[in-house]
C-alpha cells in the first residue's frame, strides 16, 4: 500500500490539482492527506467532483473553517472502517483489500499555536492505539532545534511538548522526502 501526504501550501490553482494527479498515477498511491489547502467549502465540493470523483474525499470542513487536511483514497484497494475528525487532524482504521492488513492512520496539519497545538496532544491521545498506527504530516513545530528553517529560533517548550507526545505514544521520527 502506498501512502503519502503533501503540504501543498494552497490547492486554488487548477495546475497543482494536475500536479496531484498525476502523482496519484504515476505513484499508484492508495491514499494521499492534502494538508494546508487553503479551498473554502464552497469551492472544494466542485474540486473534488470534477477531479477526484473516483476517490473517496475526506475533510476537515466541519471542524476548521480553512480546512486544513483533505485525505484522498482509492475506493479500489482500501476501505475505512472507521474515522474520527478533528480540527488538526484525520484519524482513520483503514483495511488493505490486497494484503488484507487492518492499521490506524492519522494525517496531521498541527495548529502555528502552541495553545492550540496541545489540543492536539491530546486529541492523539484519545485515538492512540497499541494496534499498528502511522502518524503523518506537519506537526507545525521541530524536534530539534536545527529542525527549523526559518530565522526565528524554535521556542524550547514547544519542541518539549512535541518530543513528549512522540515519547509517550512511541512514535517514531522517519525521514521524509521532497
Amino acid at each position: 500500500m502506498r501512502i503519502a501526504f503533501w503540504n501543498v501550501r494552497g490547492f486554488n490553482c487548477p495546475i497543482k490539482y494536475s500536479e496531484v494527479k498525476d502523482f496519484l498515477w504515476t505513484n499508484k498511491i492508495d491514499l494521499l492527506a492534502i494538508l494546508e489547502t487553503r479551498v473554502k467549502s464552497n469551492r472544494a465540493t466542485k474540486i473534488i467532483h470534477k477531479h477526484f470523483r473516483d476517490w473517496v474525499v475526506i475533510c476537515n470542513y466541519d471542524k476548521h473553517d480553512n480546512c486544513r487536511i483533505w485525505v484522498l483514497l482509492n475506493p479500489k484497494t482500501t476501505a475505512i472502517l472507521h474515522q474520527k475528525i478533528e480540527a488538526q487532524f484525520i484519524h482513520l482504521q483503514l483495511k488493505h483489500y490486497e494484503s488484507n492488513f487492518q492499521f490506524y492512520l492519522s494525517m496531521v496539519y498541527g495548529s502555528n499555536n502552541a495553545q492550540e497545538r496541545e489540543q492536539l496532544w491530546s486529541g492523539l491521545r484519545a485515538v492512540s492505539t497499541s494496534e499498528p498506527w502511522l502518524v503523518l504530516g506537519d506537526f507545525n513545530v521541530v524536534r530539534v532545534p536545527d529542525g527549523k528553517l526559518s530565522n526565528n529560533p524554535p521556542v524550547l517548550q514547544e519542541m518539549l511538548a512535541f518530543n513528549s507526545c512522540m515519547s509517550t505514544y512511541h512514535l517514531d521520527d522517519l525521514s521524509c522526502t521532497g
